[in-house]
């Protein structure tokens, strides 16, 4: 997690605390008074929900919000143990917990005061610290920053064509193909002046092999599994490839890829995963 964006998480939490002191102050009864605390009680929720939500999504990605976040929101975490993530789901529960409480004390205050008058300067003083709030809040930069800039992928369909696996001669002697996944290996590992004898095995292939620079990653392709289907199908991992619905019975089912073509050229295929657990 990045330490710096869960300490502007807890300082806009700070200060949504002083827009809860100035806005009890200002409790009054009527119409006028009666909206405040409705709105102040729909933007709290928004709030809460937003700094926890984004407080899991940074512990997972470390840079809050993006694609596999809203990814796996839409098509499920069938098959997580969430029992390995049950600090998180304390955590979301605990800041949820917290803003209810708050809550239900600002609205029970509301319900007692016999105020009749509204106090204009002490609301105003509470709206400007739920600006500061949302506005120092990493969660809102980074969902802001996530909409602006995420590409619009509403024409993808428009240009994707189906492969066709082509009818090619066979070969006699099939060379076995092997596909590694070296997860966080950059290449400034195999820079020998910095990591001296570090990876010669790779080296040694290197030498016998033709090897890309300077690739870079498209929208729907940088995180993990992402990055799998990017580089065997050619594709982005995005909801148009996969189903409109959201429990998915097959996998993106109009995609051709390697593991395709290679069985259908006669190819036994073998997955190995070295995650630890």
């Amino acid at each position: 997690m990045d330490m710096g964006n869960n300490l502007w998480s807890s300082i806009a939490v700070v200060l949504y605390l002083f827009a809860f002191y100035f806005l009890i102050k200002s409790v009054s009864r009527g119409l006028i008074g009666g909206l405040i605390v409705i709105i102040f009680s729909i933007i709290s929720l928004i709030f809460s929900l937003l700094t926890g939500s984004y407080i899991i999504a940074n512990w997972f990605t470390g840079i809050g919000f993006d694609d596999s976040v809203f990814y796996q929101l839409r098509f499920g975490t069938e098959g997580v143990g969430l029992w390995e993530f049950l600090p998180l789901i304390l955590i979301f529960l605990s800041v949820q917990a917290f803003f209810l409480v708050l809550l239900a004390f600002y609205i029970r205050f509301f319900y007692k005061s016999k105020n009749e008058s509204l106090l204009v300067l002490p609301v105003l003083k509470g709206g400007l610290m739920v600006f500061c709030a949302f506005f120092v809040a990493p969660a809102t930069s980074n969902l802001i920053s996530y909409l602006f800039t995420t590409q619009i992928m509403e024409d993808f369909p428009e240009y994707f064509v189906k492969p066709q696996i082509s009818k090619i001669q066979n070969i006699n002697k099939p060379k076995n193909v092997l596909y590694f996944y070296l997860e966080s290996l950059e290449r400034n590992y195999m820079d020998e002046n910095l990591f001296p004898g570090l990876l010669p095995e790779l080296h040694k292939i290197e030498q016998d092999s033709v090897t890309f620079t300077r690739i870079s990653q498209t929208i729907g392709g940088n995180w993990t599994m992402a990055g799998m289907v990017a580089s065997q199908c050619g594709l982005p991992l995005l909801s148009v490839f996969t189903n409109d619905n959201f429990h998915m019975n097959n996998f993106m089912p109009d995609a051709v890829c390697l593991g395709d073509i290679l069985k259908s050229r006669g190819y036994h295929l073998e997955f190995m995963g070295g995650g630890q657990q």
